[in-house]
C-alpha cells in the first residue's frame, strides 16, 4: 500500500489539477477523502467528473451536492465531456 501512495503523492505534485471520477450513482460514496485531503492541503484544484450519469433518473438540477465544482459526464453516451473541456480550461 506504500507504493499507492507513493505514485498518489507523485501526481499530486506533477499536477495542476486533480479530476476525481466518481459514480453519479453513489457520489459520496465513491469520493475518496484521502486523496482529498491531499490534493487540498497542496492547494491544488479539484474537478468531480460524475461519470454514468445517463443511469440517473433524478434531473440533475435536483440533486443537492456538497462539493463542487462537479460535471455530469455520461461516457457510453458522450455527454458532458464539452463543459468538462471548458472547465478544465477556465481552472
Amino acid at each position: 500500500m506504500a507504493n499507492f501512495w507513493r505514485v498518489v503523492n507523485a501526481v499530486i505534485d506533477h499536477s495542476d489539477l486533480i479530476i476525481e471520477v466518481l459514480d453519479a450513482r453513489f457520489p459520496e460514496a465513491s469520493r475518496n477523502s484521502e486523496v482529498e485531503k491531499k490534493v487540498l492541503r497542496q492547494h491544488k484544484q479539484i474537478i468531480y467528473v460524475l461519470n454514468k450519469s445517463d443511469l440517473i433518473r433524478t434531473p440533475f438540477k435536483d440533486i443537492q451536492l456538497t462539493f463542487s465544482p462537479a460535471v455530469w459526464v455520461s461516457a457510453q453516451k458522450n455527454l458532458g465531456t464539452t463543459q468538462l473541456r471548458k472547465l478544465i480550461r477556465q481552472l
